[in-house]
Order: C-alpha cells, then structure tokens, then sequence
C-alpha cells in the first residue's frame, strides 16, 4: 500500500472522530474529502466483503457494494459479531438506519428516522498557533488551528505538545446560579401568571429551557390556568457555556370566588322593617343596609362596597361595617377587607328623603344601587326602592263622626254594640271631628233611634247641657281643622212586654253634614235579651246600723247629724231561682252616699244608686249587699226629730220586690245658759263627781238595757255607748 493510501486512511479516521464530537464541523470535512475522493455508505446485509482486511461494515443485507476506494472506508457493524478497527482512533460514526442516500458524500450526522433534517450547526472558534504542531486535541469546546505543515490538525494551545512557548490561556467564569419566581401569587383561575429566571454567573450568556407546567426557551415563560386550582410548579434550566443551573418557582391558583350583595331599606321616621321596597313621606329618615356574603371556597380579597344614592336621597352619615362606626363615605367606595369563604359583613348607614317641594303630586319612585367588587371579582350590584309619596290636600271641608252607646243600667263603657235587658237605662255618644284642609261650616248632628228605644233628653254638648232636640238635628256651628266636639244624650230600652224572648238587635244611626260636604253616618247597636225561662221570684230584707253608735242591724236606727251609717240588704231566691237580678236603693235627701259597696263581702265597682246586677241565683240562694252612708249635717235638719226612709228595689223583667228602713235624726234645742251657785265646793269637782256616778249607773244598767225593745231605752242605749267610748279614751 503506497504512502498516499496510508495518508488517505488516517486523514479520514481523523476526520470521522472529529464529525462524532461535533456535528457543526461538516463543512471542513467536505473539503477534506473532496480532496481525497472517498465514499461511506451503510451495509445491512449478510455477505461479508471481499477485502475485509482494510474494509469494514455491516453484513446483514442481501445488497452489498463496494466502494470505490475500499481501502478508505469504515462503518459500523450490527451483528452479534463486531471487530474494532484497526486503528481505534480512525474510526467515527453511528449508522443505524434502514436506507440512507447522503445528497452529498460529505455529509455526517446521526439517523434513526427515514428522513434527517440537521437542527443545529456549530461554528467553531479558531486559535492560531505559530509552531508545529504533531498530533489532535480537544480542549471543552474550544478548537486550536495551526497553518503550518500540520495543517487542518486541531490541538489545545496550553497542551505540552503545543507550537512552541507561546501559548493561549482559555478565561475562567463564575459559577452559575439560577432562581426562579412566579407572578402574581397566590393567582386566581383565568388569571396570567409570569414565570421569570435571574441566572447569575456563567458567561453571561444565557440559553433558558423551561419545563413542567410552564413551557418556554425565554427568561420569562406565561401562563394562564384556565379552570385550574392547585399548586402549579414551573422548572428552568439556564446554560452558560460549558455550565448549566436550574430553578423550580411553584405558584398557588386559587379558584374564583363568588360573592352575593342583599340591599335593604328601612324608614326610621316610620319605624319599618328591612325591605327591598319602603314608601316614604319627603323629609323622612332612612336607614340603608348593603350585607356581602362570599359564598365560595375561595377568599375574596380587598372588597370595595359603593353605594349610589338617586337625586333628593341625601346621605347623612353614620356609616356602620358590622355594627362599629366607620369614617368613610359609603358614596365614594369604601374597602372592608377580604372575605373567607362563608364569610359576611354588613353596612349600614344613614340618609333623608328631599323636601316637599323636590317632588310633585303623588307617588315618586327612586332607585338606590348597592355595588361589591374585589381584586379577584368582578362587580355587582343590587337595588332598593324608595317610593315618595306627597300627598295632595283639595281645599275642602271634611267631618268624621264615631258612634258609641253605654248601657247605664249595668255600667258598662262606650262601645259600638252593648248588650241590654228591657226598660234599662242608656247613654249615646256622637263624637265629631273635623280633618278637612278648610273650616266646616254649619255643622249638623242628627240621630236617629230604633224603635222600642225611647228619648230621655240630657243633650249635652262637650258636658253642656244644651235645649236642642238631637231627634230632629242640631246645628253645633264650626270646626277648624282638628277640632271635634262630643255629643250625649240618654235613652231608655222598651219594657219586656215589647220583645219576644231571645235576642233583639236595635241599631241607632248618628248623621254629620257641614255646608259643602254631604252626610255621612255611623250607628251603634243595643242587643236586648228578653229570657226564655221564668226568672221566678224573691224575697228582700233592709236594714241599717249606726257606726258611729256602735248599733246592732235594725229596721229603724237613731242617729245625729253627721253619723255613718251602713245598710244591708239581703235578697233570697225563691224554689225557681231567679234570672238577671238588679237592685237598686233610693236614698233620701240628707242621707248621702259613702260608697265601700260589697256583694257577698266582697268589693264591687257598681253603683248601687243607679242601680246594680247581681246576677243570677240559684234555688234559695240568698246574696247580701252593703254600703255606707253619711247623715248631713246639723244645719240641714229642724230642732227635734226628722224621720228618713231608704227604700231598695230588687227587680228583673218579670218580677220586683222592695223594702225600707228607717233612720231617726235627732236635733236638740239649746233652752239657755246655767248659772252657777257658789255653795262653798268647787264646781270642776261637782262635775267629775256627776261624771262619774253617771258613768257608774249606765255601766251597771247596761246589760239588762240591752235586750230592752223600747225606743226610749235604745235612745239612751246609744247615750251610753257614747259615754262608754268617752271613759275609754
């Protein structure tokens, strides 16, 4: 084999180790092998070459060529039989394909695909040497050439086998470091997030490759998470000439939150509830409550809550966030903070109704808008209505009347309806009020009673008595506005005899009208009972003590001038029982009465004067009746004796019984004055001494007096008492 042959075969080994270090060197070796003409391809069959001493390839294939120049080439075997090639360091390449055509035969690279396209080219940088140089090196990436009879061989400048002593020192560089971080955080579903690198170090040339849940060959790599929550991590790589660093930066992608707004009004000056709708008067106080609530899971941060109050609501302050005053003004925007899931807060606040004169006639509706947003919300809104009303005033007259009635027989209050038996006594109320934007002018009052109810008279007109006939209407003159005045007058219900039993119903109507203004009208009802069964009969006891003498009871009583008395009176049914039973007692002029009325001993609001009910009874059973009265005094009666009868009446509607008792009153006459007789004893003595003896012989007689039945003794039976009483004091 000739020297160029030799030649050939180690410039191509070199060549083909220099093409499996760096791939960017293709177009030096297709000089190289343009010059010496050389040919590779790939065998994959399984005949072996002819020349197998300087040829070297694959056998597994049914095709086999040689090449031109076989003594040039070598390749790479795929069988379980592989010989290394002569010379280890001649040898360089991959070739694991099924078919390969190079477009030109200077091309190298890696296949593993039917077709290859290059993805990166290299450019090396070139170092000069000014010496000989006798062998190949690499030295980290960095290539050393030498234009001297070792042309086209590659060595590093600082190897000992360099051209000689001058020699080329490579820089040093920082160790490189990389960190990450990710913007915003935590961020929201939707939202961008920016991954950013810092590398630091290195050459400071940087090539970035981001992977995991961010993708990108730039400093910064975004993102948007779209229907995404979690914890989202992004990792970088940063390479810096022969370095490389890397950085993991995560981020928190919260979920949107959702957030609710209730807005509520109240009227203060009214006093109403919350509600999304108020009516209102101008000038009248309002209260405004805007609640959010978040209902998510996720918080909702730096809530701004506005309120936008229509034209003639003013905003008068007091501004509450869950009760605790606040010194914002709700109508600029206010933030409350970040709301937790589940989380509310209320607002509350202040404002007036515009005057009158900012509305027109009728109902006005006005339109207030509560709105909430959030960094990570978008904003809402709800509403509230305040509907104002000015009401318009015709310039009229206008009269209300209320009729009422009172049974005065049973003392009951004024009503609308009463309930009554026949020939009980009633009183009828007219009360006429005045509520028009004018003076009423003539005002008339009529009524109109029921047959089987009776006039009695009494008209009064604010409690004075007055001639008019109510029956056939009365003119009371004026009202101003807000004036009123009260008409009365007393009726009497027919006699049993007039009813049939049960219930009747007796309306009375009452009628108003002025000058300008038709009547109007309102009616009271008396519902009379008349009874179905027998109220049968009873018996009646009257009699009276004197309090002040100490007396026993008794049917005639002496008593002086001023004395208290006490009557009692008994009323017994007969075998029938008795029904709706009434008692009433007359007393007569000069005995006046005292009231402490009791049925039964026990105290009783009745006026037993007007008269009394005291029910029903049953069979035999008897029910007693006291009260107190008073004797007048000493100036109302004549020197002697005055005789008073009292009378009580008992009575139903079938049946009535009376009795009396009797008082005695006693004015003596004064016959003159005394002249004393000195007798030679002192007079005070005389009179203690008289005093006494007296005192004596009452107190000895008393006891068979006591059961004396005669006037005269019961006269000087009360003296007795009276002196008793003195001698105890």
């Amino acid at each position: 084999m000739n020297k160029f042959n030799i030649k050939s075969k180690y410039f191509a080994i070199f060549l083909a180790g220099f093409l499996l270090i760096q791939p960017g060197f293709s177009a030096l070796g297709s000089t190289l092998l343009d010059e010496y003409n050389t040919y590779w391809n790939t065998w994959n069959t399984t005949s072996t070459p002819s020349d197998n001493t300087n040829y070297w390839g694959t056998s597994n294939s049914t095709i086999y060529s040689t090449p031109s120049t076989d003594s040039d080439y070598w390749g790479t075997w795929n069988t379980t039989t592989y010989s290394t090639p002569s010379t280890s360091y001649d040898y360089w390449g991959t070739y694991n394909i099924t078919t390969y055509t190079p477009t030109t035969y200077d091309y190298w690279g890696t296949w593993n695909t039917t077709t290859y396209t290059p993805t990166y080219t290299y450019t090396p940088t070139y170092y000069y040497c000014t010496q000989p140089c006798s062998g190949y090196y690499q030295y980290d990436g960095y290539y050393y050439y030498c234009p001297q009879p070792c042309s086209y061989y590659y060595i590093p400048t600082c190897s000992s086998s360099c051209c000689g002593s001058s020699c080329y020192t490579p820089p040093t560089y920082p160790s490189l470091t990389v960190s990450c971080s990710a913007s915003p955080n935590p961020a929201q579903t939707n939202q961008n997030v920016i991954f950013t690198a810092y590398p630091s170090g290195g050459t400071g040339s940087y090539y970035y490759s981001w992977t995991g849940d961010c993708t990108s060959s730039s400093q910064t790599c975004y993102r948007t998470f779209y229907s995404y929550t979690g914890t989202a991590t992004a990792t970088v790589t940063v390479s810096s000439g022969s370095q490389t660093a890397s950085a993991s930066c995560s981020v928190t992608i919260q979920g949107t939150p959702t957030l609710s707004i209730n807005k509520l009004v109240r009227n203060i000056t009214d006093n109403t509830g919350w509600q999304d709708s108020v009516s209102a008067d101008p000038n009248e106080r309002l209260e405004f409550s805007i609640q959010v609530s978040n209902t998510s899971n996720t918080t909702a941060n730096n809530i701004r809550v506005t309120d936008v109050l229509p034209s003639r609501i003013y905003y008068q302050g007091s501004l509450r966030v869950d009760g605790s005053y606040s010194g914002g003004d709700i109508t600029s925007g206010i933030y409350i903070g970040s709301l937790s899931p589940g989380q509310s807060k209320t607002v509350v606040f202040e404002a007036r109704v515009g005057s009158e004169s900012e509305f027109g006639y009728g109902t006005t509706t006005l339109t207030n808008y509560g709105r909430v947003s959030a960094d990570n919300f978008s904003q809402i809104e709800d509403t509230a209505l305040v509907n104002v009303y000015r009401y318009y005033q015709p310039q009229s007259p206008s009269v209300t009347i209320t009729k009422t009635v009172k049974n005065v027989t049973d003392n009951t209050s004024w009503v609308d309806s009463v309930s009554a038996d026949p020939n009980d006594s009633l009183s009828y109320s007219l009360y006429i009020y005045s509520n028009g934007t004018i003076t009423a002018t003539n005002v008339q009052v009529k009524d109109i009673l029921p047959s089987k109810i009776s006039y009695q008279g009494n008209l009064r007109i604010d409690g004075v008595y007055s001639g008019g006939d109510i029956l056939n209407g009365i003119n009371i003159g004026s009202l101003t506005n807000g004036q009123s005045k009260t008409i009365t007058f007393d009726a009497k219900v027919a006699s049993g005899s007039e009813f049939g039993t049960g219930t009747t119903n007796l309306i009375n109507t009452g009628r108003t009208w002025c000058d300008g203004l038709s009547y109007i009208e309102d009616t009271a009802v008396v519902n009379v009972y008349r009874g179905t069964t027998p109220t049968g009969t009873f018996s009646i006891s009257k009699q009276v003590r004197n309090l002040s003498d100490g007396t026993g009871w008794q049917e005639t009583v002496s008593a002086d001038p001023t004395e208290i008395l006490t009557f009692l009176i008994q009323v017994t049914a007969g075998s029938s029982g008795a029904q709706n039973v009434i008692v009433k007692d007359t007393l007569p002029a000069k005995i006046i009465y005292q009231g402490n009325l009791k049925v039964d001993n026990v105290s009783s609001t009745g006026d037993i004067i007007t008269g009394l009910n005291i029910g029903n009874f049953s069979v035999n059973q008897t029910k007693t009746i006291t009260f107190d009265a008073r004797v007048a005094t000493a100036d109302q009666f004549g020197f002697g004796t005055t005789e008073l009868i009292n009378t009580t009446l008992a009575y139903n509607v079938s049946y009535s019984i009376s009795d009396t008792a009797k008082v005695s009153v006693t004015k003596t006459a004064v016959a003159g004055a005394v002249t004393g007789v000195v007798t030679g004893v002192n007079p005070i003595y005389l009179a203690l001494i008289f005093a006494f003896l007296l005192s004596l012989g009452f107190y000895l007689l008393l006891p068979y007096l006591e059961n004396s039945q005669n006037p005269f003794v019961k006269k000087v039976l009360g003296v007795g008492y009276k002196i008793k009483m003195f001698v105890m004091r």
